[in-house]
């Protein structure tokens, strides 16, 4: 309601999204080095130059906007985490801590978090304690596990197209015998900075793919860990918690494409 303050888990879902949208943005920049660096192979003379230097600023830009998405990601899993052990909990995390986390989040995301309450966001029925926060803590790992999974087959199919096309571009410029010596290493470099392209979204594969293992690895230890012990509950939050935190977002038209499918799949798993 209008005036109430968002809660914590609604704050960093929204904070979520905004995080997404610089990903977003990132890839976009990243399309647009690449538009740039295909004419260098036909273009010739000082367009190639024009060209190189545009691409090179696109780079920075998407690099930069890959930062800035990091940077939001980060806070929205640590204010997740949070509201994860409140909710399975019951109990507040310190005050001075979480006011301070509070001042964090973007004046966009306190716009949005009204959108993202859902006192219904984890399915448990479990009064607050150790079961219910095991229970939390599976569904949550259920789902990442999954959904990164996802992210990372198709991360992987456009990084391994991505490469076949460099490369495919590097041999052409290396059979091209016309153009002048530095041409020749203007469109080289454009193309090394394609190779930047394939080098992040490979790299962002080989990311959600770690993290669906360790998610996972995580749901079946929770299947014999009932977190009682309080040493044994605290390793598994850790690793959950490094499992996510430095993790890209998963996309969102890729958690609408598998959402039924691994609902469905949650309800039959529990």
């Amino acid at each position: 309601m209008p005036g109430l303050t968002p809660s914590l888990l609604a704050l960093s879902r929204a904070e979520q999204e905004c995080a997404k949208s610089w990903f977003v943005r990132s890839r976009l920049a990243h399309v647009l080095t690449l538009a740039l660096t295909l004419p260098t192979l036909f273009v010739e003379g000082e367009w190639t130059y024009f060209l190189v230097l545009a691409a090179v600023t696109s780079e920075v830009v998407a690099w930069s906007y890959r930062i800035f998405a990091d940077r939001r990601h980060s806070l929205a899993e640590e204010g997740r985490r949070r509201a994860l052990l409140e909710d399975g909990l019951g109990t507040s995390t310190d005050q001075l801590a979480l006011r301070d986390l509070r001042l964090q989040f973007s004046k966009k995301a306190e716009k949005m978090a009204p959108a993202y309450e859902n006192a219904h966001y984890y399915s448990s029925e479990e009064p607050a304690g150790p079961a219910r926060l095991r229970a939390a803590m599976r569904e949550s790992a259920f789902w990442s596990g999954h959904l990164y999974g996802a992210a990372a087959n198709a991360a992987g199919i456009v990084a391994g197209v991505l490469l076949v096309l460099v490369l495919a571009a590097l041999l052409a410029v290396i059979g091209t015998n016309s153009a002048s010596a530095s041409v020749a290493v203007a469109r080289i470099g454009a193309l090394f900075l394609s190779f930047l392209v394939f080098s992040d979204i490979a790299t962002q594969a080989l990311a959600w793919s770690d993290a669906a293992t360790k998610s996972k690895d995580v749901y079946l230890r929770l299947q014999a860990e009932d977190l009682r012990d309080q040493s044994a509950a605290l390793a598994v939050f850790s690793d959950y918690s490094v499992a996510t935190a430095t993790t890209p977002p998963i996309p969102t038209f890729l958690y609408q494409r598998h959402y039924e499918h691994i609902e469905r799949a949650w309800h039959v798993a529990r």
